[in-house]
């Protein structure tokens, strides 16, 4: 009687700490498909200006774009009334476009620089404190170089950043961010990187990818608990040595796999295979993913892609610990079965 007492607390307990990943894995899921239809293009020179994007959004095209870059080191003082400023340096992004398609929030206080906006800037709350001895920072002046502008926002960043609107249209910009502003198809980052002539981009980052990752790390507990139903089921069906439901088991079990399979994973097209045929596209496919990790590190750190990783990574923590759980569930089980059927 104790021990199955024992057991019952100790499930309980189990089913807590899976009821509470569960909200943390819905929770990131959430921020997660805010980035799934977004791609980040990276390359060497400059791609697309201010200019390439006002006519592009002319034609009525449902997608955002951002074109940006980013200088490494800057002087940045804070500009004070009555006694010299402190000076930091940082980061400075020069954007045209929607900004929380770089820097995805939260802002701590304030909000993005609105587009245009010559005279305004957004900092992190790191150069923040290190400018003005606080957080709040919004409606201080800071200079970089011989522009003075306004902090408009202050995010919730500990690296010395600062990001400002691209003032020169003609300049072309490294880095380009889309994302569909509803949903288009599957091939739409090219058809839009054809549009605007963006051709042999050295790396790219689809927010669609991670998503299917995700989503593939959520149905792993699922399917393990599927599968534990499975091996019961046919266990009983050996035990009883009736063909006929043995291999009704071995179908329904090949049924909810492939069912699995299919609802489970949603890649790009390009991670797919053209023909069935086709026995060495995953070789390549995964040297051609060990060659974008070769570029990546060629390029400064993307903040939105930071964000999704993060997401990604928090989910597989979490299924983990699901996984763990349903298996000392299971060993509980067996525990209590013993104790009242000796």
């Amino acid at each position: 009687m104790k021990k199955t007492v024992k057991a019952g607390v100790l499930a309980i307990v189990l089913f807590g700490l899976l009821a509470v990943s569960g909200y943390h894995i819905c929770r990131e899921w959430k921020v997660l498909e805010g980035f799934s239809w977004q791609t980040g293009l990276r390359y060497d020179h400059g791609a697309l200006s201010a200019e390439q994007i006002d006519t592009f959004q002319k034609q009525g095209q449902s997608v955002e774009l951002t074109a940006w870059k980013r200088e490494e080191n800057q002087t940045i003082s804070g500009v004070r009334a009555h006694w010299p400023g402190q000076s930091q340096t940082a980061a400075v992004l020069t954007i045209y476009g929607p900004m929380e398609l770089v820097i995805p929030g939260p802002v701590k206080y304030g909000g993005y620089t609105f587009q245009k906006d010559e005279e305004g800037c957004v900092i992190s709350a790191g150069l923040a404190r290190e400018l003005f001895g606080t957080d709040w920072a919004v409606g201080n002046v800071v200079r970089k170089g011989s522009r003075e502008l306004v902090v408009r926002g202050v995010l919730d960043l500990e690296e010395p950043v600062l990001a400002c609107f691209q003032t020169d249209r003609e300049e072309s910009m490294p880095w380009v961010e889309i994302r569909a502003r509803d949903q288009t198809p599957a091939a739409w980052p090219e058809q839009i990187a054809a549009g605007l002539g963006l051709f042999g981009e050295a790396y790219r980052f689809q927010g669609r990818f991670w998503r299917s990752v995700a989503r593939l790390l959520i149905s792993l507990p699922f399917w393990a608990v599927i599968f534990a139903l499975g091996h019961r089921f046919l266990g009983g069906c050996r035990q009883r040595g009736t063909p006929g439901r043995l291999l009704f088991g071995r179908i329904l079990m090949l049924l909810g796999t492939a069912l699995g399979i299919y609802c489970s994973i949603s890649l790009p097209p390009d991670f797919l295979p053209s023909r069935w045929s086709d026995f060495g596209f995953w070789g390549r496919k995964l040297q051609e993913l060990a060659e974008w990790m070769r570029i990546r590190r060629n390029f400064p750190k993307i903040y939105w892609e930071g964000e999704v990783l993060r997401c990604v990574g928090s989910i597989g923590g979490r299924v983990l610990m699901v996984l763990a759980g349903l298996a000392l569930g299971e060993r509980l089980f067996k525990n209590v079965c013993r104790c009242e059927n000796p």
